[in-house]
């Protein structure tokens, strides 16, 4: 949905006045209490909380058991749950300011599926079995769930 001659279409998107615009680059901007999700800060934001996990993520899987600490270990694990914790808003933030079109527009709903994908693993991987099976994923498993998230800075 861009620019159009429909502006109903365009009010009944999100409970709020909306504006849709198409940018040369066909990029679906829309106005309202969370339009700040599509500013630059917030995708720089998002990009260094990215950096920050991926330096977590390389801290624990090349070290050994013996080079990290039981403190330092549970610090990384609460960095890396920090991390995911911020990713998992941001979807939800980015889900309510787009409604549909999160996953229906031209170009980006690609993007967004593969973005969902990524943080839902790491919700699998950091949350949900560790609550439900304890460590019990198979290593090669545990292994490759970081290598994906670290593809958010694509």
């Amino acid at each position: 949905l861009y620019e159009h001659d429909d502006s109903q279409e365009a009010e009944r998107l999100l409970p709020y006045a909306t504006i849709v615009v198409k940018t040369g680059d066909d990029e679906l901007y829309i106005s309202g209490p969370l339009s700040f999700v599509q500013s630059t800060w917030f995708l720089m934001c998002m990009i260094g909380v990215t950096a920050v996990n991926i330096n977590v993520d390389y801290l624990e899987l090349s070290s050994s058991q013996s080079e990290i600490t039981g403190v330092s270990r549970r610090m990384l694990t609460r960095i890396a749950d920090f991390c995911l914790g911020l990713y998992v808003c941001e979807i939800f933030l980015r889900l309510l300011h787009f409604g549909r079109w999160f996953f229906l527009h031209e170009q980006d709903w690609k993007w967004n599926l593969f973005d969902v994908m990524i943080v839902s693993s790491g919700v699998v991987d950091q949350w949900v079995v560790p609550v439900t099976l304890g460590h019990a994923l198979p290593i090669a498993l545990r292994h490759w769930v970081p290598v994906l998230r670290a593809f958010r800075l694509l």
